[in-house]
Order: C-alpha cells, then structure tokens, then sequence
C-alpha cells in the first residue's frame, strides 16, 4: 500500500491525517479585562482560549498582586471575543478595534479628544465578579 507522508510516495510510519481547519474545530481567543481606579486608570488583562472563568480569574488575581488589591473585594471582569481582530485598544469606555473607523459617525465627530474615536466596538461576551 502506497501512502503519502510529508510528500514522499511509499513511507507509512506515523502518517497523520490533515484536516482543514474550519471554525468548529478553531478555538475562540478572547480578552478577560480589569477596569478599575479613578477614571479607569488601571486596565489588567488575559487573554487565551480557555474558559470565561478561568480567563477572569487570571486576569483579577494579577490586578490584586499588582496593586495590592485586599482580600474580599469583587473585581468585575468584562470578557470580549478577539478572534476576528488583530488589533485591540480601551479607548476609556469599552474594547474597539483601531483599524476598523467609522468617520461618519457621531462619536467619530464630537468626541475629539478620544485618539480611537470611531472606532468600530468589539462583541462583549459577559461581565463576571471575582472575588479577590
């Protein structure tokens, strides 16, 4: 029996088979993010394909051992899906995609001051508390 192993006709030790990568079986990456201080100050951030829960809890437990946050406070975290984007901004209110503007909308023309106004916003999955 003839097989095909890294191009080579006639090898058949270790033949693996090739799949087409499709969506199903592409996991999702997505970004577990900490807002928190006066203004939003401070942003923490996982990101991976691992579950809600375990991509929030890395990310909170990190906001707690940077900032010395105390035991027993509830961080909320916001979970965003970022598979379909290269790159991701917090432009002071939610996660946009930069490279995605939208010059005739309103917030692109009244809010002048903001360096990703227009900026196209990416899905929010769910917002989780973690207890620190």
């Amino acid at each position: 029996m003839l097989s095909r192993y890294n191009g080579v006709e006639g090898e058949d030790s270790s033949i693996v088979p090739c799949q087409l990568n499709t969506m199903e079986n592409a996991k999702r990456i997505k970004l577990a993010i900490c807002v928190f201080g006066h203004g939003g100050s401070y942003q923490v951030w996982a990101t991976g394909s691992d579950k809600n829960i375990v991509l929030a809890t890395k990310a909170a437990r990190k906001a707690k051992r940077d900032y010395k946050i105390k035991k027993g406070f509830v961080m909320p975290v916001n979970i965003y899906d970022i598979t379909d984007t290269e790159h991701w901004a917090y432009d002071g209110y939610t996660i946009v995609n930069p490279d995605k503007v939208d010059k005739e909308s309103d917030r692109y023309k009244q809010d002048l001051y903001n360096e990703f106004r227009g900026a196209e916003p990416i899905k929010r999955i769910e917002v989780l508390e973690v207890v620190l």
